[in-house]
Order: C-alpha cells, then structure tokens, then sequence
C-alpha cells in the first residue's frame, strides 16, 4: 500500500555487536577516538523497511574498559525500555556465563496487544471528543510557538541538527530544590519544571506557555515492556499576575496533574484539536505546544548495577549524537546522593551555543534566587549573571538607551525589552541595539 506503513511481524531478528578495538592507539588519543567513533555510529540512518531497527556495538578502551552503545529507531523503543533492556542484557549475559537459561520476567503482553488496546481506545469517538474539547480550551490561548528569543530566523521546515551543552546544579541547591518540594507537596519534577517554566515566561515575556514532556499512557501497564509507549504531552501553565514563586509551583503541580489525567489522547490529536488536521506532505517549522521540553530522570534501575563475570560496575555514557528533535530539550539526572547533572539539547539551526549557555546560567540563577526566597514575585527573580549584568550596564551607559522588562529591570540579551519612550527592543551578543517598533 503505496505512502501507508504496514506491519510485517518477522519470526526472528538477529543482530551482530562487532568489536572496535582501539588499544592500538595512544594512551592520549583513546578517549578522543571512541567518542568519534561512537558518534558516528549513533548518528547513522534506519531503513524501515529492513529490520533490525536497532544497532549495538563493542569499543575497548582498554583491557579492560568497554563502552558498549546501541541506538534503536524511535518507533520500537523509548528512554524506559532501553533500560527494561539493558536489565535484560545482564541477565542474559550471566546466564551464559553460569551455563543456564535466563531468568526474564514474562512481558504482561506484547506490542501488538498495545496497539490493539489504542485501537479500540480510538474508537471511542465521545470519549476522544470530550479529551480533544479540554486540551482545546487549555492551549487556546497559550501562544505556538513560545516567542523565545532566536539567534536566526526559524527556517519554514524543521531541521533536526541539534548540539547538547552539559552543566551541573549545586549541590546545595538541589538538597534545598528536594526540601522545597517535600515541604509544597510536589514531586521533584514539579518543582524543577517550575523553575524552567518561569524561565520560559522572563524570556518570552508572555505569562502562559507550554512545555512538553513525555509521559507514559495512564492506562496501560507497559512497565518491563521493550517498545515505544510514551506520549508527547503539553504541560500548559498559567502564570499570570506576577505570582510568587512558591504559588507558581503550586499551579505547575495542578498542571502537570491535568495534563497526566488527559494524556491517553494521542499527541497527534491533541494539536489536531487545536490546529486542525495537519498536512501530511509539509513538514512543520516546530512541534506545536511542545517546542521546548523538559525532563526529569531518575537513576536507572542498572545504575552502578554489578554484572557476574566483570570487575566493576555499570557507568552510564552519554554521547551527543548532534540531532534533536525539538527547539531545546532540557534533561535533569538525578543521580541520588550525587546530585543533579543536565543536558540542554538544542537545535543549531536556531541557536549559537553561546546563547544557550547564557540560557543554562540564567535557569541557575534563577534556581538559586527561588530557592533563596521562594516568596519573591516572579519578575523579581534574578537571571543575569554578573557578566551579562556589567555588559549591559556598560552598552546602556554608551548608547544613552536603556532596555527594562515590565518590573523595571534590565532585560538579558536578546529578549524584547522596553525604551523610557515606549519603544521595543533588544540587545545583540555584540552590545548593538535592535530597535522593533512602539509597544
């Protein structure tokens, strides 16, 4: 059937894992070689119509140090399974190990009883109308896309070449960030996506938005499962009124509880209810209501797993395969006593990494100035850092023009600011000002 995908159920499929040994090369140079090569092993194609979907391979980096990376296309896996996965792996490999068959957990049921169950969920035509007619009134006055400042025009169709700054969280601020959400009654989640929601708001400037995360389907028990049974969902958030920060997470928690309780209608529905049927033939500039993502990662279960057979423990390896599919993913690891380690993904063809990483450094400071006085009003947080602050100051003091936000403060570069005449504009990285027209 020509321009439809259909199912075709192998009876087996086989994947090999070669070996790329680089204990050949210099000490000095390993590292550098095995992030090249596991790079360009992620970043490689899938043909859909020729399984396996999926690719693994072996890097030694010593006698005894491997990095082991696998990629699976996005419509038979998600982040969870990969882990059920990995969990299945160990099993697997110490039974060989110890000559037995592997204890696996029988899977609750396969992906095609999933599809089914989503099939005849579809049918329900009320039901989908009632979840399309809520998430209708929720988005309708969010604005698509969020009007967050860019370094080039958007191009008219999406590109996906994306970049992956890392950064870290005090420590101190993520006991404090734990406290504050034990003492509201929000999950850890909640409450960091507050911190990125108020963000959104001081850089874009308008008081509703909507981030998107990926959620789990309410209603299907897919725990343990390998397949893709995640759910793109909009968390849209009102946080108008120039509340405090402490009633800003509050109403981010009753968002984020909404939106689980809706988040059994597909993504695809949910903009369709909004937009209306999309164009099957254009690719969109951006994915509506959910352009910027966050996420909040809890420590896999193979975390520092002890596998029979190997000295040491499990590591996880993080490589930036330089794609996205999203303006900007933002992803916490809560790595336990540890701390928190971040990624902020972003799509290059929007952003120049010195954007981004004011970007990572503004969510900081304002994460410090929220912990530090939760009470405080939303447009009175802090999000320059003292360099920005001094940069401005100085291309303030030069041009005689100074750029305020609606609290009076200065404006971080690039964000649409207002003149003592009424005038809107903005600061450029290299301190010139652009001048768009009256408010």
């Amino acid at each position: 059937c020509i321009g439809r995908p259909m199912q075709d159920v192998a009876p087996e499929v086989r994947m090999t894992a070669p070996l790329i040994d680089l204990c050949g090369l210099p000490h000095e140079r390993r590292e550098a070689e095995a992030e090249r090569v596991v790079t360009q092993g992620l970043r490689g194609a899938f043909d859909l119509e020729k399984p396996p979907l999926g690719r693994m391979f072996l890097v030694q980096v010593e006698e005894d140090d491997f990095i082991r990376p696998f990629a699976f296309h996005h419509t038979i896996n998600d982040h969870l399974s990969m882990f059920n996965m990995e969990a299945d792996l160990i099993e697997c490999y110490a039974a060989e190990l110890q000559g037995r068959e592997p204890e696996l957990p029988p899977p609750p049921f396969q992906q095609a009883d999933f599809a089914v169950w989503q099939r005849e969920h579809l049918r329900d035509g009320k039901r989908i109308a009632e979840c399309q007619a809520w998430w209708r009134e929720r988005l309708a006055d969010v604005p698509d896309p969020l009007p967050i400042p860019l370094d080039r025009p958007r191009p008219a169709a999406q590109l996906y070449e994306g970049e992956r700054r890392p950064f870290d969280l005090a420590r101190s601020h993520v006991a404090a960030l734990r406290e504050l959400a034990r003492r509201e009654g929000v999950t850890m989640f909640a409450a960091a996506l507050a911190v990125f929601d108020v963000l959104m708001v001081r850089l874009s400037g308008e008081e509703r938005v909507s981030v998107g995360t990926p959620m789990s389907y309410r209603e299907a028990l897919v725990d343990g499962l390998l397949g893709f049974y995640l759910n793109q969902v909009p968390m849209p958030v009102d946080l108008s009124g120039n509340p405090t920060f402490r009633e800003a997470v509050h109403r981010v928690r009753d968002a984020v509880i909404a939106a689980q309780a809706h988040n059994d209608l597909p993504y695809g529905l949910t903009v369709e209810a909004v937009h209306g049927p999309a164009d099957r033939e254009v690719t969109p500039p951006f994915l509506p209501f959910t352009q910027m993502v966050f996420l909040f990662l809890y420590p896999p279960k193979i975390a520092g797993m002890k596998v029979p057979g190997l000295d040491g423990r499990i590591e996880l390896y993080r490589v930036d395969a330089r794609r996205t599919q999203f303006d900007t993913q933002v992803a916490l690891f809560w790595d336990g006593d540890v701390g928190v380690s971040c990624l902020w993904e972003y799509n290059r063809s929007l952003w120049n990494p010195t954007t981004i990483d004011r970007f990572k450094e503004s969510f900081r400071i304002l994460l410090g100035g929220a912990l530090a006085d939760p009470d405080a009003r939303l447009w009175d947080l802090p999000i320059l850092s003292a360099g920005e602050r001094q940069a401005i100051r100085e291309w303030s003091a030069a041009s005689g023009v100074e750029l305020l936000d609606r609290a009076g403060r200065p404006v971080p570069i690039g964000v649409v600011g207002t003149t003592a005449d009424g005038e809107r504009g903005r600061w450029l990285p290299d301190g010139r000002i652009e001048i768009l027209g009256r408010s």
